[in-house]
C-alpha cells in the first residue's frame, strides 16, 4: 500500500515536471524570428485579387509568405454618395471604393500607414470613412486620428511569430491636415501625424556678414552666433553657399516617445514616413528624413520604412536594422478614379461637358505628363527583410514594374519584373544606396543587400 505522503511527493514532483517543461517551450515570439514583406504607394482603384497572371501571382506569393506585410494607402476608402472634397490647393484627389479594403487584405497584407498627404482629400468624414473600412476588413492601421494623441499612437498587428508595432508620420501634407491636441476646454482637431521640418540657408562668410549688416539696418539684432532668423528664414554660417534641412525638434521628440512606448509594448516596431522631399534630387532623401530615420532605430524601430516621392530611395543599415528610404509605389492607379472634385477641373481648360477621361488627357498633355513619361515611376521594389534570432538575416528586394507604357486601363498593377528589368532596377537602387555603405548585388532575379554583423539587440 502506497502511503498518502508518497502519493503528495509524487504528485507535487509531477506538478514541478510540468511547470519545468512549461518553461522549457517558449512562445514562439520568443524566437526573435520574423520576416516582412514591405511595400511603398498603394493607390489601388481596382480589385488586386481577380488577376491571375503568372507574374503577378508570383508577386504576392512573396507577400502572403512574410508573417506580416505592410504598405502605405495613400487613397481614401469612401462610398461615392459621401464624398466631400477638402477645399485645397491640391492636384489630385484619390478614393476608391471601401470594398478594396477587403480585398487589400486578402492579398496578404496585414498593416498600413495612414499619414500621407492624400488622407484627408475628402476631409474628416473620408479620413473616418477609411479607418472603418480597415477595421472591417481586419488590417492594422495607424497616422491619423481625432486628436494628436491618437494620430501618433502605433497599430499592432498580433502575429504568432510577435506583436508588431507600426507608427506612421507624414512630412508632406498641407497644414490644416495636421492633427491637434485635445483641450480641456475644446475638442482636438482630427488629423495626421505630422513631422514638420525647417529649411536652413547656408552662407559663406562674406554673405553670412552682410547679411546680418542688412538685418541690423532693419532695426533687428542677429547676435554674435553663426546661426539666426531673418525675415522669417534660418541662416548658417556655412563653407558655401546651399541649403539643408532638420527636423522640427518638437515633433521629432513627441514621435521618438511614441517609438519608444511601442517598443515596451510590442516585440517588433516599424516607422513609416510619408516624405517627398528630396536632398538636391527626387531619388535623394532629405537631410531631415536622414536624421529622423536614425533617430527612429535609435529609439527602438527595428524596420524604418519611407514612401512618398513615388520613386526608389536608398537604402541604409544602422546597428543592424534596415532603413528604407523610399520604397516607391507598389500600386499606381491613379487615372483609373472615376471621379475628380471641381477644384481639379478648374486646373484644366476644358468645358463642362468634358469627361472624366478628357480631364486625364488634358492633365498629361499640360502637367509634363503627369507621371507616364519616365518609366522611374513605374519600377519599384518589395522588401523583404527577415529576423532571426532578433538578428538582421538578409534582405531581399523583389523587383517590381507598373506596366509603363501600357494603356490607361492596365498601368499600375504590380507585377514581378522580368529577369532584365529586374536587373536594371536593383542596379538603379545600389547606385542609390551605395553613398549610405549599402552593397546590393543582383541574384536569381532578387536583389540582395549585404548584411555585416551587427551587436545582438535587446529585446
Amino acid at each position: 500500500m502506497v502511503h498518502p505522503r508518497s502519493v503528495a511527493v509524487i504528485l507535487a514532483a509531477s506538478v514541478v515536471a510540468t511547470t519545468d517543461a512549461s518553461a522549457q517551450t517558449p512562445y514562439r515570439a520568443a524566437s526573435r524570428d520574423i520576416s516582412f514583406a514591405l511595400v511603398g504607394d498603394a493607390i489601388i482603384s481596382r480589385p488586386l485579387s481577380v488577376n491571375n497572371e503568372p507574374e503577378h501571382l508570383e508577386l504576392f506569393r512573396f507577400i502572403e509568405d512574410a508573417d506580416v506585410a505592410y504598405a502605405n494607402l495613400e487613397i481614401v476608402f469612401q462610398e461615392v454618395a459621401e464624398l466631400t472634397p477638402m477645399v485645397s490647393d491640391r492636384e489630385s484627389y484619390m478614393f476608391a471604393d471601401p470594398s478594396l479594403a477587403e480585398d487589400l487584405a486578402e492579398v496578404g497584407f496585414d498593416m498600413v500607414s495612414l499619414a500621407n498627404n492624400h488622407a484627408l482629400d475628402y476631409g474628416w468624414e473620408g479620413m473616418r470613412a477609411t479607418v472603418n473600412a480597415l477595421d472591417g476588413a481586419g488590417i492594422a492601421h495607424a497616422g491619423v486620428g481625432e486628436n494628436l494623441a491618437l494620430a501618433e499612437e502605433a497599430a499592432f498587428v498580433e502575429h504568432a511569430a510577435g506583436r508588431v508595432a507600426l507608427i506612421s508620420t507624414a512630412s508632406t501634407f498641407e497644414a490644416f491636415h495636421a492633427a491637434r491636441p485635445q483641450r480641456r476646454d475644446i475638442r482636438a482637431t482630427p488629423g495626421l501625424n505630422p513631422l514638420r521640418h525647417v529649411q536652413i540657408s547656408l552662407l559663406p562668410q562674406e554673405g553670412f556678414n552682410a547679411l546680418k549688416d542688412v538685418a541690423r539696418a532693419m532695426g533687428q539684432d542677429p547676435g554674435s552666433e553663426d546661426r539666426f532668423t531673418f525675415l522669417g528664414r534660418r541662416f548658417e554660417l556655412g563653407d558655401s553657399a546651399g541649403t539643408r534641412t532638420e527636423p522640427d525638434r518638437a515633433d521629432l521628440e513627441r514621435i521618438l516617445a511614441a517609438v519608444r512606448a511601442a517598443r515596451s509594448w510590442a516585440d517588433w516596431v516599424v516607422v513609416a514616413t510619408h516624405t517627398h522631399e528630396g536632398g538636391g534630387s527626387r531619388e535623394v532623401p532629405a537631410d531631415f528624413l536622414v536624421e529622423y530615420a536614425h533617430a527612429a532605430i535609435d529609439a527602438g524601430a527595428d524596420v524604418f520604412v519611407g514612401t512618398g516621392p513615388h520613386v526608389l530611395r536608398g537604402v541604409e543599415i544602422r546597428n543592424g536594422r534596415p532603413i528604407f528610404y523610399s520604397l516607391g509605389n507598389f500600386a499606381f492607379e491613379n487615372e483609373t478614379v472615376p471621379f475628380r472634385p471641381s477644384a481639379e477641373w478648374q486646373r484644366v481648360d476644358l468645358s463642362d461637358e468634358a469627361s472624366t477621361t478628357d480631364y486625364y488627357d488634358e492633365r498629361q498633355r499640360t502637367a509634363g505628363g503627369y507621371f507616364t513619361r519616365d518609366e522611374i515611376f513605374w519600377e519599384s521594389v518589395v522588401a523583404l527583410p527577415t529576423f532571426e534570432a532578433g538578428r538582421l538575416a538578409e534582405i531581399r528586394l523583389l523587383p517590381v514594374t507598373l506596366g509603363y507604357g501600357t494603356p490607361r486601363s492596365q498601368r499600375g498593377r504590380p507585377l514581378r519584373a522580368t529577369p532584365e528589368a529586374g536587373r536594371k532596377i536593383v542596379d538603379r537602387l545600389a547606385e542609390l544606396s551605395r553613398p549610405f555603405g549599402t552593397e546590393i548585388v543582383f541574384r536569381d532575379g532578387l536583389g540582395v543587400v549585404r548584411i555585416l554583423p551587427a551587436p545582438t539587440p535587446q529585446p
